[in-house]
């Protein structure tokens, strides 16, 4: 079954899972950073191809997610 998700939404997901729990955030921890709802920051996880421009930087910066081959 083709996934339906991007490699480059995949990798994007992958990074943010990883660098929460590297960092201890949980995701209301995240969701007040980027200043959305829990529910809409689990609607982008669910698909990451949702996310903002301003969003991915705010991740870029406070998470240190590398985005430069994701996006």
């Amino acid at each position: 079954m083709k996934s339906k998700f991007s490699s480059k939404d995949r990798e994007l997901l992958g990074e943010i899972i990883k660098n929460m729990t590297l960092y201890g955030y949980k995701r209301e921890d995240v969701a007040v950073m980027l200043h959305i709802s829990a529910t809409t920051l689990g609607r982008r996880l669910r698909e990451p191809s949702t996310f903002t421009v301003a969003e991915v930087r705010t991740l870029q910066e406070k998470l240190n997610i590398k985005t430069e081959n994701i996006i």
